[in-house]
């Protein structure tokens, strides 16, 4: 045997298709609606970004994309506080 071969042990049995979850079933506002959720209880409780994502990973089974306010590269490692408080100019209008 070469060092990438393993041995496989193959035991009589029955094969069962296996079926994928299914994907989210929530449109594009009921998706845009939980991110803003998320995003407000991670900034109420003083939580990352990216813990935000998982809460809106768990809530709708995929991770959060094509959505508004999605941070990019590290701005997922921030206080979700600070991070959308540096999105803000003069309170009202957002950083593009």
């Amino acid at each position: 045997m070469t060092a990438k071969s393993r041995q496989l042990n193959v035991e009589e049995g029955r094969l069962i298709e296996v079926k994928r979850k299914k994907r989210s079933s929530y449109d594009g506002n009921d998706k845009q609606r939980i991110w803003n959720e998320c995003l407000w209880k991670a900034y109420h409780k003083n939580l990352k970004v990216g813990a935000a994502a998982h809460m809106y990973r768990k809530k709708t089974g995929v991770w959060p994309r094509k959505l508004e306010n999605i941070p990019h590269g590290d701005e997922w490692q921030l206080t979700a506080k600070y991070y959308l408080d540096r999105r803000k100019i003069d309170g009202s209008r957002e950083v593009a």
